[in-house]
């Protein structure tokens, strides 16, 4: 699911998401496209220290406010799902807040 409309209500989806892209991280990797000795990554966790930074951004005092504001938003939106290239649209209607009747029904 499309992570952007989720973004406000549902802060944990993000964190998830953010946590994800985060472990997906190859530290060699980076290491390399920027242009830095590979055996630098055997003292450096990549991983880790830009886990270590998104949490020292997520509970920052100058975060918490956004946070707490963004928690106070809802999402009343549609979510076209196609199967394949040929395949007729899904539309998936995100109700959850309010429990509306639609056709298919998703949640959190």
């Amino acid at each position: 699911l499309d992570v952007i409309p989720r973004a406000f209500s549902q802060l944990k989806f993000i964190d998830d998401a953010l946590k994800n892209v985060i472990e997906g991280i190859d530290g060699s990797d980076v290491f390399k496209k920027l242009n830095l000795p590979q055996f630098a990554s055997m003292f450096v966790n990549v991983q880790e220290a830009i886990l270590d930074q998104y949490k020292g951004v997520k509970e920052s005092k100058a975060t918490k406010p956004i946070i707490d504001v963004a928690k106070t938003f809802n999402h009343y939106g549609n979510v076209i799902h196609y199967e394949n290239d040929a395949a007729q649209p899904v539309i998936y209607r995100d109700f959850n807040h309010d429990e509306a009747s639609c056709d298919k029904k998703f949640s959190d």
